[in-house]
């Protein structure tokens, strides 16, 4: 949570980009997907295990417990 807190620096504002550590960015995405429309987005049926892998840690990680059920 940490990530969403604090004070930013100057470049790092200018660039628009937060940086979160030890989240798939994929996964991130998916999350984000998740939380604005209360759906998962597809993902290929080769990738569904590892994706559902990775947004689990993720979701625990930023304590967003909600995607939980739907996985």
């Amino acid at each position: 949570m940490a990530e969403f807190f604090g004070g930013m620096m100057e470049e790092k504002a200018a660039v628009g980009r937060v940086r979160i550590f030890g989240v798939d960015a994929r996964a991130f995405k998916a999350m984000l997907h998740f939380m604005s429309t209360d759906s998962l987005p597809e993902i290929d049926e080769d990738d569904k295990i590892p994706m559902a892998q990775h947004l689990l840690c993720s979701c625990r990680q930023i304590r967003y417990p909600e995607i939980e059920t739907h996985l």
